[in-house]
């Protein structure tokens, strides 16, 4: 990662889902979601400042769960009960993914009131 720090961003990944470091298998959600973000920003990478920064770590961040609660409620999980039945059941709630989705909105939302993310570039995503 070279513009943003990779620490920093899975530092507030693992706060908001709860997940231990040493459970952490997800670099390329982290990766991803900075890519995502500096590829919406009006201005290069390298002329970020310190809170620009900041704001693009908390931002990636929120992206990279968002990602992840995405797959888990794609993901299907066999559940067998008491009586041998089978059933399917996702990883994660529609509740849990709705908040991931304001978490990240309200992310991409600072970076465009900060003037460096490009408000045409985030606008599908918060409807």
């Amino acid at each position: 990662m070279r513009y943003l720090g990779y620490e920093d961003i899975l530092a507030s990944f693992l706060r908001a889902t709860g997940m231990k470091e040493e459970e952490f298998r997800h670099i390329s959600l982290i990766e991803t979601a900075e890519a995502f973000v500096l590829s919406h920003l009006n201005i290069e990478p390298e002329q970020l400042n310190d809170m620009q920064k900041i704001l693009c770590e908390q931002a990636a961040a929120a992206v990279a769960v968002y990602d992840y609660c995405f797959e888990l409620c794609l993901k299907e999980r066999p559940v067998m009960s008491e009586n041998g039945e089978v059933s399917i059941k996702c990883g994660c709630g529609a509740d849990a993914l709705a908040a991931a989705k304001e978490r990240r909105d309200d992310a991409l939302s600072r970076l465009v009131k900060a003037k460096i993310g490009a408000p045409e570039s985030f606008a599908f995503l918060m409807v």
